[in-house]
Protein backbone atom coordinates (compact mmCIF):
# COMPACT_ATOMS: atom_id res chain seq x y z
CA UNK A 1 0.00 0.00 0.00
CA UNK A 2 2.95 2.11 0.60
CA UNK A 3 6.61 2.31 -1.00
CA UNK A 4 9.48 4.54 0.58
CA UNK A 5 11.96 5.01 -1.74
CA UNK A 6 15.52 5.96 -0.99
CA UNK A 7 14.38 9.08 1.52
CA UNK A 8 17.12 11.68 2.62
CA UNK A 9 16.70 14.45 4.92
CA UNK A 10 18.35 16.85 6.99
CA UNK A 11 17.17 19.25 9.53
CA UNK A 12 18.63 22.60 8.50
CA UNK A 13 20.91 23.12 11.17
CA UNK A 14 22.42 19.54 11.01
CA UNK A 15 25.84 18.60 9.36
CA UNK A 16 24.70 15.52 7.99
CA UNK A 17 21.48 13.78 6.97
CA UNK A 18 19.10 12.74 9.29
CA UNK A 19 17.50 10.14 7.14
CA UNK A 20 19.87 8.52 4.13
CA UNK A 21 18.86 6.26 1.56
CA UNK A 22 15.66 4.40 3.81
CA UNK A 23 13.44 2.79 1.57
CA UNK A 24 10.90 -0.03 2.75
CA UNK A 25 7.43 -0.87 2.18
CA UNK A 26 4.27 -1.29 3.96
CA UNK A 27 1.33 -4.11 2.93
CA UNK A 28 -2.27 -3.72 3.42
CA UNK A 29 -2.77 -5.08 7.14
CA UNK A 30 0.25 -5.21 8.77
CA UNK A 31 2.28 -3.97 11.64
CA UNK A 32 5.60 -2.93 10.30
CA UNK A 33 8.14 -1.72 13.21
CA UNK A 34 11.35 0.67 13.32
CA UNK A 35 13.83 -0.28 16.08
CA UNK A 36 17.01 1.10 16.81
CA UNK A 37 18.34 3.56 19.13
CA UNK A 38 17.13 7.26 20.56
CA UNK A 39 18.62 9.75 17.65
CA UNK A 40 18.73 6.80 14.67
CA UNK A 41 16.07 8.84 12.63
CA UNK A 42 13.32 6.63 13.49
CA UNK A 43 10.75 9.47 14.34
CA UNK A 44 12.26 11.65 11.08
CA UNK A 45 10.81 8.32 8.79
CA UNK A 46 7.76 8.58 10.50
CA UNK A 47 7.09 12.25 9.62
CA UNK A 48 8.17 11.72 5.83
CA UNK A 49 5.55 9.07 5.83
CA UNK A 50 2.76 11.14 7.41
CA UNK A 51 3.92 14.50 5.15
CA UNK A 52 4.33 16.86 8.17
CA UNK A 53 8.19 16.67 6.43
CA UNK A 54 9.33 16.64 3.05
CA UNK A 55 12.50 14.90 2.14
CA UNK A 56 15.46 16.61 0.55
CA UNK A 57 15.22 13.51 -2.00
CA UNK A 58 13.10 10.18 -2.83
CA UNK A 59 9.76 9.80 -2.82
CA UNK A 60 6.77 8.31 -0.77
CA UNK A 61 4.26 6.52 -3.27
CA UNK A 62 0.69 5.03 -2.27
CA UNK A 63 -0.65 2.16 -4.07
CA UNK A 64 -3.89 3.80 -5.76
CA UNK A 65 -3.71 7.17 -4.84
CA UNK A 66 -2.87 8.86 -1.27
CA UNK A 67 -4.54 6.41 1.47
CA UNK A 68 -6.16 7.61 5.14
CA UNK A 69 -3.96 7.72 7.59
CA UNK A 70 -3.78 9.17 11.39
CA UNK A 71 -1.15 9.65 13.94
CA UNK A 72 -0.25 9.13 17.50
CA UNK A 73 2.24 11.16 19.34
CA UNK A 74 4.10 9.85 21.93
CA UNK A 75 2.03 12.66 24.04
CA UNK A 76 -1.61 11.75 23.96
CA UNK A 77 -1.71 16.06 23.33
CA UNK A 78 -5.21 16.01 24.45
CA UNK A 79 -7.13 19.36 24.72
CA UNK A 80 -7.34 19.61 28.88
CA UNK A 81 -10.15 21.48 28.72
CA UNK A 82 -12.57 19.11 26.63
CA UNK A 83 -14.12 15.96 27.70
CA UNK A 84 -12.93 12.35 26.88
CA UNK A 85 -15.86 12.37 23.76
CA UNK A 86 -15.09 15.81 22.67
CA UNK A 87 -11.39 14.75 22.11
CA UNK A 88 -12.49 11.79 20.11
CA UNK A 89 -14.77 14.30 17.90
CA UNK A 90 -11.86 16.20 17.46
CA UNK A 91 -10.39 15.28 13.72
CA UNK A 92 -14.45 15.83 12.64
CA UNK A 93 -15.04 19.01 14.71
CA UNK A 94 -12.92 20.49 12.75
CA UNK A 95 -14.79 19.27 9.36
CA UNK A 96 -17.91 19.97 10.92
CA UNK A 97 -19.12 16.53 10.98
CA UNK A 98 -18.77 16.47 14.99
CA UNK A 99 -22.94 16.30 15.30
CA UNK A 100 -23.50 13.29 13.75
CA UNK A 101 -20.37 11.13 14.57
CA UNK A 102 -20.95 10.90 18.51
CA UNK A 103 -22.77 7.77 18.12
CA UNK A 104 -19.62 6.90 16.36
CA UNK A 105 -17.14 7.74 18.83
CA UNK A 106 -18.56 6.06 21.65
CA UNK A 107 -18.58 3.00 19.86
CA UNK A 108 -15.34 4.26 18.97
CA UNK A 109 -14.15 4.65 23.22
CA UNK A 110 -16.17 1.24 23.85
CA UNK A 111 -13.61 -0.57 21.42
CA UNK A 112 -10.58 0.63 23.49
CA UNK A 113 -11.71 0.10 26.62
CA UNK A 114 -12.79 3.67 27.68
CA UNK A 115 -16.60 3.33 28.09
CA UNK A 116 -18.11 5.45 30.49
CA UNK A 117 -15.70 7.82 30.71
CA UNK A 118 -16.98 10.19 28.02
CA UNK A 119 -17.29 12.99 30.40
CA UNK A 120 -14.34 12.84 32.63
CA UNK A 121 -11.79 15.46 31.29
CA UNK A 122 -7.96 14.79 30.81
CA UNK A 123 -6.86 15.32 34.30
CA UNK A 124 -8.72 12.66 35.95
CA UNK A 125 -7.36 10.28 33.55
CA UNK A 126 -4.64 7.58 34.01
CA UNK A 127 -1.69 7.94 31.70
CA UNK A 128 -3.12 4.44 30.10
CA UNK A 129 -6.25 5.91 29.54
CA UNK A 130 -5.04 9.13 28.16
CA UNK A 131 -3.36 7.20 25.41
CA UNK A 132 -6.17 5.58 24.69
CA UNK A 133 -8.12 8.53 24.19
CA UNK A 134 -5.15 9.59 21.54
CA UNK A 135 -5.66 6.04 19.92
CA UNK A 136 -9.94 6.23 19.97
CA UNK A 137 -8.88 10.03 17.84
CA UNK A 138 -7.22 8.50 15.39
CA UNK A 139 -9.02 5.65 14.94
CA UNK A 140 -12.16 7.89 14.12
CA UNK A 141 -10.74 9.46 11.02
CA UNK A 142 -10.82 4.99 10.09
CA UNK A 143 -7.21 4.97 9.15
CA UNK A 144 -6.34 2.86 6.07
CA UNK A 145 -2.32 3.57 7.55
CA UNK A 146 -2.08 3.84 11.31
CA UNK A 147 1.53 5.99 12.09
CA UNK A 148 2.73 5.92 16.11
CA UNK A 149 5.31 7.01 17.67
CA UNK A 150 6.60 5.00 20.84
CA UNK A 151 2.88 5.65 21.90
CA UNK A 152 3.44 3.43 25.08
CA UNK A 153 6.99 4.46 26.23
CA UNK A 154 6.25 6.27 29.31
CA UNK A 155 4.01 3.18 30.42
CA UNK A 156 4.96 0.97 33.21
CA UNK A 157 5.70 -2.88 31.59
CA UNK A 158 2.14 -4.15 32.64
CA UNK A 159 0.02 -1.36 31.11
CA UNK A 160 2.44 -1.77 28.25
CA UNK A 161 1.41 -5.32 27.62
CA UNK A 162 -2.00 -4.03 27.71
CA UNK A 163 -1.69 -1.64 25.12
CA UNK A 164 -0.18 -3.37 23.24
CA UNK A 165 -3.13 -6.71 23.31
CA UNK A 166 -5.66 -3.78 22.72
CA UNK A 167 -3.24 -2.67 19.46
CA UNK A 168 -3.29 -6.08 17.84
CA UNK A 169 -7.02 -6.80 19.14
CA UNK A 170 -8.37 -3.88 17.24
CA UNK A 171 -6.29 -4.15 14.10
CA UNK A 172 -7.93 -7.64 14.06
CA UNK A 173 -11.34 -5.79 14.03
CA UNK A 174 -10.56 -3.03 11.67
CA UNK A 175 -7.76 -3.95 9.15
CA UNK A 176 -5.83 -1.35 8.95
CA UNK A 177 -1.89 -0.93 8.64
CA UNK A 178 0.65 0.29 11.18
CA UNK A 179 4.30 1.70 11.28
CA UNK A 180 5.55 1.54 14.88
CA UNK A 181 8.29 3.30 16.03
CA UNK A 182 9.93 2.06 19.14
CA UNK A 183 13.34 1.44 21.18
CA UNK A 184 12.06 -1.95 22.91
CA UNK A 185 13.03 -5.13 20.78
CA UNK A 186 10.39 -6.78 22.72
CA UNK A 187 7.47 -4.83 22.06
CA UNK A 188 9.14 -4.73 18.24
CA UNK A 189 8.85 -8.63 17.87
CA UNK A 190 5.52 -8.95 19.79
CA UNK A 191 3.90 -6.34 17.91
CA UNK A 192 5.43 -6.53 14.04
CA UNK A 193 4.82 -8.29 10.99
CA UNK A 194 8.38 -6.99 10.13
CA UNK A 195 10.72 -5.27 11.67
CA UNK A 196 13.05 -2.69 10.38
CA UNK A 197 16.08 -2.22 12.36
CA UNK A 198 17.82 1.55 11.80
CA UNK A 199 21.50 3.07 12.46
CA UNK A 200 22.18 6.42 11.98
CA UNK A 201 19.90 7.18 9.75
CA UNK A 202 19.91 4.20 7.57
CA UNK A 203 17.66 0.82 7.87
CA UNK A 204 20.65 -2.05 8.11
CA UNK A 205 18.37 -4.86 8.55
CA UNK A 206 14.69 -6.53 8.32
CA UNK A 207 13.32 -9.61 10.42
CA UNK A 208 10.70 -11.05 10.44
CA UNK A 209 9.35 -12.57 13.93
CA UNK A 210 6.54 -15.04 12.32
CA UNK A 211 4.57 -15.52 15.91
CA UNK A 212 1.95 -18.23 15.99
CA UNK A 213 -1.35 -14.95 16.74
CA UNK A 214 -3.51 -18.47 16.86
CA UNK A 215 -2.15 -19.14 20.63
CA UNK A 216 -2.44 -17.10 24.17
CA UNK A 217 -0.61 -14.02 24.39
CA UNK A 218 1.62 -15.30 26.80
CA UNK A 219 2.08 -18.45 25.22
CA UNK A 220 3.52 -16.35 22.48
CA UNK A 221 5.64 -14.20 24.28
CA UNK A 222 7.64 -17.87 25.71
CA UNK A 223 7.69 -19.02 22.44
CA UNK A 224 10.56 -20.09 20.23
CA UNK A 225 9.85 -18.22 17.91
CA UNK A 226 9.90 -14.82 19.87
CA UNK A 227 12.83 -16.11 21.74
CA UNK A 228 14.72 -16.37 18.17
CA UNK A 229 14.12 -12.87 17.14
CA UNK A 230 14.91 -11.29 20.35
CA UNK A 231 18.08 -12.95 19.84
CA UNK A 232 18.70 -12.23 16.52
CA UNK A 233 17.71 -8.00 16.74
CA UNK A 234 19.54 -8.08 19.45
CA UNK A 235 23.23 -9.16 18.07
CA UNK A 236 22.37 -6.83 14.99
CA UNK A 237 21.74 -4.19 17.38
CA UNK A 238 25.25 -4.24 19.56
CA UNK A 239 26.73 -5.41 16.15
CA UNK A 240 25.80 -1.77 15.24
CA UNK A 241 26.72 -0.33 18.31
Amino acid sequence: MLAATDLHFSYPDADRHVVEGVSFDIRAGEIVSLLGQSGCGKSTVLRLVAGLLAPDSGHVGWSAGKKRLSFVFQDAALMPWATVLDNVLLPLSLKGQAATAREVATETLRSVGLEGLEHRHPHRLSGGQRMRVSIARALMAKPELLLLDEPFAALDEILRFQMNEMLLKLRQEQGWAALFVTHSVYEAVYLSDRIFIMSDGHITDEVHPKLDRSIPAFEQRSSAAFTTAVAKISKLLERRQ
